[in-house]
């Protein structure tokens, strides 16, 4: 009998006991970070681009760090921040030199959204921070407003507009062989990337000038002095080189083969200095 009383009010003092309450944050690192609030709207929109601002979310594990916890969360969402904008400007300024010729294109338009989204990232902010006592995650949002990413980017197509390489040139050839210098330097020009070589002056062209001087033909060879410089619309000498120009035959040619030979291989050998003084 007694053990009959006993069995049931065991088994109602079991079925009816309160769970234990669960404490959120108990055993994580970053639960005493900050307050804790409901989960914001921000974790979970991703990435966002609207027409004043751009946004991205990151997070990082808990160590019990606390500073170093932040920095991981803020470098995780300025990372994917600098993401969109690359992707984002390479876009814009890809379509911009298709549009305009300037450059060397595509290639050129992402070095540049690099270069964008590295200046423009230090002008980005974390917005807000949230600790996840489940998942004992920390995450950031960060923002960025796309008026920094429109000066950053009118900035730079400032100065790539104002590159040699985007310039309009007129070949001003000196002496005798000015018919081949010229055909020459033009040539050279476009392999170096520049788009416009123009016929006659205007007020913004530069003046891409080539002589060749000194020419002495020496055995069954030629040698001359090919002297080559940039010359800016108001006057300014702003790149110029004097090269040696060599050439040999060991077949009788004419002087004028061995001159266009020598003024070949000359450009041939300058060609790296020529496209990086073209490049700044």
């Amino acid at each position: 009998m007694i053990r009959a009383l006993t069995f049931p009010f065991v088994a109602l003092a079991v079925a009816c006991a309160a769970p234990e309450p669960k404490i959120l944050g108990q055993g994580c690192g970053c639960g005493t970070y900050m307050t804790t609030t409901p989960r914001p709207a921000w974790v979970d929109a991703g990435d966002r681009v609207t027409a004043s601002m751009v946004s991205s979310q990151g997070s990082a594990q808990c160590t019990g760090l606390k500073q170093m916890d932040l920095d991981a969360a803020d470098l995780s969402a300025r990372s994917k921040l600098s993401r969109i904008i690359n992707v984002t400007t390479d876009i814009a300024l890809t379509e911009t030199r298709t549009d305009t010729g300037f450059g060397a294109g595509r290639a050129r338009a992402r070095i540049e959204a690099v270069e964008i989204s590295r200046v423009v990232l230090e002008g980005s902010r974390i917005g807000a921070h949230w600790v996840d006592p489940e998942s004992c995650r920390i995450y950031a949002r960060a923002d960025l407003p796309r008026s920094e990413m429109e000066k950053t980017k009118a900035r730079l197509e400032s100065e790539e507009k104002a590159r040699l390489v985007n310039q309009a040139f007129v070949i001003s050839a000196q002496g005798p062989h000015a018919d081949a210098l010229r055909v020459r330097f033009a040539e050279a020009l476009s392999a170096a990337s520049v788009k416009r070589v123009v016929t006659s002056s205007t007020p913004d062209s530069y003046r891409a000038v080539i002589r060749l001087d000194t020419i002495e033909r020496v055995g069954n060879g030629l040698t001359a002095r090919l002297g080559l410089a940039f010359i800016a619309p108001n006057g300014d000498t702003v790149w110029s080189r004097t090269v040696p120009a060599r050439a040999a035959s060991y077949d009788r040619k004419s002087d004028q083969a061995l001159i266009d030979r020598a003024i070949g291989e000359a450009l041939h050998d300058i060609a790296p200095t020529l496209r990086t003084a073209l490049e700044k």
